[in-house]
């Protein structure tokens, strides 16, 4: 089994230990195929290579347009 882990780094809603936490848990587990995104500097929202709100905003509908495919990355 695959998992995919990310948190953007001006994330304000979800705290990083958590998910930091979450990824030791799965090692722990045996999870063998991890991949962690932390470096986006986006806030709490879906990410995208050219759609949505600046980067670092936390604005509805929370799509940041970040250069990054978050979508084409957890595939």
């Amino acid at each position: 089994m695959q998992f995919y882990i990310f948190h953007a780094k001006n994330d304000t809603v979800n705290n990083i230990e958590g998910t930091k936490a979450n990824e030791i848990m799965l090692k722990k587990l045996g999870a063998l195929s991890i991949h962690a995104e932390y470096g986006i500097k986006a806030g709490h929202g879906w990410v995208t290579s050219d759609y949505g709100n600046d980067c670092e905003n936390l604005l509805s509908p929370w799509i940041n347009n970040c250069g990054f495919n978050m979508a084409f990355d957890m595939m």
